[in-house]
């Protein structure tokens, strides 16, 4: 038997995860999403991502098969702030099973975080495996799975490598409905707003883009006003006034100053700007939104 004939087939081949694209609605993703994520024996699962409408403007857009009451649970526990699965897709791109994120707590995480782990398998969510998901207009987010099996042989198994792909399709299918929403308008920005946007990402102050540009800080300051006038945005030049990383002095600020400079990095380099909005299909406080919208 040749090594090719040996090879296992897959349970999702690529003809199912093109198909996810093809979905109308977010109802229509999130069936199709969830039949391919049953195949695999991952009974739960879970997609967010946080999109920048605008400088000081954040959007969630989940995609849910998890249990009502373990989101609901999880939502007034405000686990967001302590979830491991959480902490870890902010800093990786790579998937991890939720053996391996318990396993690596810190005493510092405290027991908050060891809690959710345990609270989740009383919801039925015994194993998981938790995937980054990151680009695409600025947006970043998450997707986890998770069986009702506690030996659910996922390394063992081509679901490992499957259900990554999955989250990757998903992604992609999901950008296209939380881009097409609404058909956005175009917004004109002159040459010089771009300029001063474009420094603006680079972390330069209103004064040391005037002497990039030959101009003065007032005049920088007022064309990035009439920017944020048109992006309906508040917070362009309060920024600039300093230096990021000196404004972004907690997680949470460094979190929303990065997603900021990739909105001004998309604005001031397009000939054109559309404003992608996205429906909210997660309801949390506006001060979560600088955290990942995904639930384990």
């Amino acid at each position: 038997m040749s090594a090719r004939a040996s090879r296992p087939r897959p349970i999702v081949d690529i003809l199912d995860l093109l198909r996810l694209s093809e979905a109308k609605t977010a109802a229509e993703l999130t069936e199709r999403v969830g039949i391919l994520s049953n195949r695999l024996g991952l009974e739960y699962w879970i997609y967010g991502a946080l999109v920048a409408m605008s400088p000081s403007r954040f959007e969630e857009f989940v995609l849910s098969g998890y249990p009502d009451g373990w989101r609901q649970h999880y939502l007034e526990q405000k686990y967001t702030y302590v979830d491991p699965t959480v902490n870890y897709a902010r800093a990786h791109v790579v998937p991890s099973l939720w053996d391996d994120l318990w396993q690596q707590l810190s005493p510092e995480m405290g027991l908050r975080a060891k809690r959710i782990f345990a609270e989740a398998r009383d919801f039925g969510l015994a194993k998981g495996l938790s995937v980054p998901v990151h680009g695409l207009g600025c947006a970043f987010g998450m997707m986890s799975f998770a069986a009702m099996n506690p030996k659910h042989p996922i390394l063992e198994s081509t679901v490992y490598a499957e259900a990554s792909m999955l989250a990757i399709h998903t992604h992609q299918a999901a950008s296209k409905l939380y881009g097409a929403g609404l058909q956005g308008k175009h917004i004109p920005l002159s040459d010089r707003q771009r300029e001063c946007l474009k420094w603006a990402a680079e972390g330069k102050t209103s004064w040391e883009i005037g002497e990039l540009l030959s101009i003065s800080e007032r005049t920088v300051v007022f064309h990035l006003a009439n920017a944020a006038r048109k992006l309906k945005g508040r917070r362009v030049r309060k920024p600039l006034r300093r230096r990021w990383s000196w404004v972004c002095s907690t997680r949470i600020e460094r979190l929303r100053a990065q997603t900021m400079l990739c909105f001004f990095h998309s604005i001031a380099n397009a000939p054109s700007v559309r404003a992608v909005p996205c429906a909210p299909l997660a309801h949390v406080p506006q001060r979560m939104h600088a955290c990942h919208p995904c639930k384990i």
